[in-house]
């Protein structure tokens, strides 16, 4: 198991950890993956904020935040 992990490893570095032209050419099912996630994470961030927001408009005073003096 050892062997497997350091090979994967090694071969990484050998592939992405050397220098090269700044922008290297991602294959495309990466490229795909990679603005999907981003895709994903914008939406769930838009619908996170809007969630709150309304739920602050709503509820204009915090039952459930301490106390301050």
């Amino acid at each position: 198991m050892t062997g497997t992990i350091t090979d994967r490893a090694r071969d990484l570095r050998r592939t992405w950890g050397t220098r090269g032209s700044a922008p290297r050419v991602l294959p495309p099912h990466l490229t795909r993956a990679v603005y999907g996630l981003w895709i994903a994470a914008f939406a769930l961030k838009i619908l996170g904020s809007t969630w709150d927001v309304s739920w602050h408009f709503r509820w204009l005073r915090d039952d459930l935040a301490p106390p301050t003096c």
